[in-house]
């Protein structure tokens, strides 16, 4: 059997959406004249605005979102079309007249993503890119300049960067836990936390994947990434895949996904280019997916040989249902024209009605898409998504 090569997989969690719902809801609020308990309420009191809207959480199916400084001079929050070549980032909400909006990161229990405005603290951005200031947390000035950030898993952890120290917030609290130096002493522009494991990492200009210890500081840098252009400008956002792939967005404009278990460069997309960039996704991390490759008859054989490419789809949680399944990931080594050389011949459809299609990527393998919009996923369950290809040219699959 061929090794496994990458996939990746979105789905929608039901019970996200739902939690999302409930949170959009207008909260009861007290009479306009008495207490919660009765008693009159402070004429004084600053009034209550009627017509602020709760925050809109996201609907987190994979996407990641980008922040930049506008040609106004202001920031904007924009989603990050990766679907399309060269990338296409599109406008959320209004643009931020704040002095530095950067530090994003998504957190997954509010399903809303945090950043750090300097001046203002800690703030929110929304799915329709509406911002709400948080505050400074205690310990703080909230002069502090910071361009490097991500939350934890929890939701309740802030990591925060600026030069070469890392610092962390409680989020529960609102309080500093420590700032203190990484050691050795880099310069990193962002941070992404491991959709599985929580550990933080981040990209340096010379295309090293660093991971960071923010107790201690102490940082571990890999060995120069295969396939990484250090001439494109410094890395100002990094974000991950639910299948824990590390995308990396160069200032002048390159985004590369980055295989962190063998160290290389295994996709490149063009985007537009910017002196400010910070990003994050929202990656549902309760799911996961295993892509085997197992060749039916080789492509030796008469022809047409067929392959079947399987995907192994987990739903680890205990509780979520997982909706609207989607699965990609590379073909191993087949080359050729889709359609001429090889077909895609079927889909099983173990998952309900779906579709695939099939695109040459830029190192000539081939990437093949699956989606299940009408599929369903219950807690601990486990299904698999299939395709055949037909080989209709000899030499065009090795494993």
């Amino acid at each position: 059997m061929a090794t496994p090569p990458r996939s990746r997989l979105r789905a929608v969690s039901g019970r996200a959406v739902l939690m999302a719902m409930l949170v959009a809801l207008p909260l009861a609020v007290p009479s306009a004249t008495m207490g919660a308990a009765g008693a009159a309420e402070d004429p004084t009191a600053a009034p209550t605005d009627p017509t602020a809207q709760a925050p809109q959480p996201f609907t987190c199916t994979g996407d990641a979102f980008i922040v930049q400084r506008a040609a106004s001079g202001k920031f904007q929050l924009y989603h990050a079309d990766q679907t399309q070549s060269p990338l296409v980032f599109d406008p959320l909400g209004p643009e931020h007249s704040v002095g530095f909006l950067n530090s994003t990161g998504f957190n997954r229990p509010l399903q809303l993503i945090e950043g750090w405005v300097k001046g203002q603290g800690v703030v929110t951005l929304d799915a329709n890119g509406e911002m709400t200031t948080l505050g400074i947390p205690t310990g703080m000035t909230g002069n502090e300049h910071y361009y490097a950030g991500d939350i934890s898993l929890d939701g309740n952890t802030y990591y925060l960067g600026h030069g070469s120290r890392i610092a962390t917030i409680d989020l529960s609290t609102m309080t500093l836990v420590r700032d203190i130096p990484l050691n050795p002493r880099r310069g990193l522009a962002d941070y992404a936390v491991h959709p599985r494991t929580g550990v933080v990492y981040s990209v340096d200009t010379n295309g090293r994947v660093l991971t960071i210890d923010p107790v201690t500081g102490t940082t571990t840098a890999s060995a120069a990434l295969s396939g990484w252009d250090n001439t494109r400008g410094p890395v100002g956002a990094t974000w991950f895949t639910a299948s824990g792939n590390l995308l990396a967005y160069q200032n002048q404009g390159y985004l590369n996904e980055i295989d962190i278990t063998n160290q290389r460069v295994i996709s490149q997309q063009q985007g537009p280019a910017s002196a400010s960039n910070d990003g994050t996704a929202c990656v549902n991390d309760a799911i996961g997916a295993a892509l085997n490759i197992e060749p039916e008859s080789a492509a030796s054989a008469a022809l047409p040989a067929r392959i079947a490419v399987d995907f192994v789809i987990e739903n680890f949680s205990p509780s979520d249902i997982l909706t609207s399944l989607q699965a990609w990931g590379d073909l191993g080594h087949i080359f050729g024209q889709p359609g001429v050389d090889w077909t895609l011949a079927s889909m099983d459809r173990r998952v309900g009605p779906a579709t695939a299609v099939a695109n040459p990527n830029f190192d000539g393998v081939t990437d093949i898409e699956l989606f299940a919009p009408g599929s369903a996923l219950g807690p601990n369950e486990t299904v698999l998504m299939r395709a055949v290809i037909v080989l209709n040219t000899p030499g065009v699959y090795r494993a």
